[in-house]
């Protein structure tokens, strides 16, 4: 990939995630946060004129840019003093709990500019149950939320802000049921393949990219395992036509935006489902980094801006990626 010219004056830019930050981040959430910010900041600091910096909790991760010791007596003022400084911030942090929307609004309680989704995108996305019902209002496929007394075994119990598959669970008997609380909701187990779509947007264009296998445990845990892309291109149309009825139901997207979804036995995609929307950078990126032939980031830095972008190039290739930001190359198919 070659370096980028196109930015010839420097742009500081303010890379949050909240992981990396906060020493109280559950430790489920640390690996693909920082394989996140790693991944992010290769692609930045191969922009010319980009300088990025970021906050850590402690130097136990190394990165490739200026860092900032995390003030834990004020984690919300030292955060808003970086997106001011900044000309734009990413934020890198999980639904769950509300921390995504809240370090948004902290950036809009500035003035600052983040490449990012609006809070209203995000509070949407962040609550399942309310999404769902976006999705139906729209006659978008999505699975039911179903009643603790309504249910046919085994069933998926996962949390209504939760992010990725955190705490998510397959049950397979009533008294189960009895174990969790109010902030579950349960959904059929559907059959099919989990898939993940990712896009790019800005105020004037939205670019879909090649969707990606998902790879998860089996013990009904749901544990994210990584993925592989491309996926076969009857698939990949699939995912992408809904995709884009997803986003056209949505106003303020901008920046990195991740779709998950289960492609159903049906060919002609009938029973294709929407499982939830991810406002903010997802691992996929590791695997879409791998197979462009463009800088990804550079890209997003420029839809974000409202500025033109693209065609974005890819490998003819199949490129195999981990939880863990490990990259691998497969024989083409």
């Amino acid at each position: 990939r070659l370096t980028s010219t196109a930015f010839v004056v420097r742009m500081k830019l303010f890379i949050y995630e909240y992981s990396s930050a906060s020493p109280d981040a559950p430790m489920e959430l640390r690996r693909e946060g920082r394989v996140m910010l790693l991944a992010l900041l290769h692609d930045l600091n191969q922009i010319t004129g980009a300088s990025p910096f970021t906050i850590l909790a402690s130097p136990t991760i190394s990165v490739s840019c200026p860092w900032i010791e995390a003030d834990l007596s004020d984690e919300r003022k030292q955060f808003q003093r970086c997106a001011q400084e900044a000309d734009h911030c990413w934020i890198i942090a999980p639904e769950c709990d509300q921390i995504l929307l809240e370090r948004t609004q902290w950036a809009q309680e500035v003035g600052a500019s983040w490449i990012g989704c609006s809070p209203q995108v995000i509070a949407l996305a962040t609550d399942k149950s309310l999404f769902g019902e976006h999705l139906r209002s729209h006659q978008i496929p999505t699975p039911d939320i179903l009643s603790p007394s309504n249910v046919t075994f085994p069933v998926v119990a996962k949390l209504r802000d939760g992010a990725g598959s955190q705490e998510m669970r397959v049950l397979r008997d009533p008294h189960e049921l009895d174990e969790l609380g109010e902030r579950f909701i349960l959904q059929p187990m559907l059959p099919g393949e989990p898939v993940s779509v990712a896009l790019l947007a800005g105020p004037h264009k939205r670019l879909i990219l090649p969707p990606a296998s998902q790879r998860l445990t089996q013990e009904g845990r749901f544990q994210y395992l990584g993925g592989e892309l491309p996926i076969s291109p009857h698939k990949a149309a699939r995912a992408r036509l809904l995709a884009e009825r997803v986003v056209d139901t949505l106003s303020g997207l901008k920046g990195y935006v991740g779709l998950d979804m289960i492609l159903g036995d049906v060919e002609d995609g009938s029973r294709d489902f929407v499982i939830e929307l991810n406002p903010r950078l997802t691992t996929s990126y590791v695997g879409l980094q791998a197979l462009c032939e463009d800088n990804l980031a550079e890209v997003m830095l420029r839809l974000a801006r409202g500025e033109e972008a693209g065609p974005v190039r890819w490998l003819d290739r199949v490129v195999h990626f981990t939880a863990e930001g490990e990259v691998s190359f497969l024989k083409i198919r």
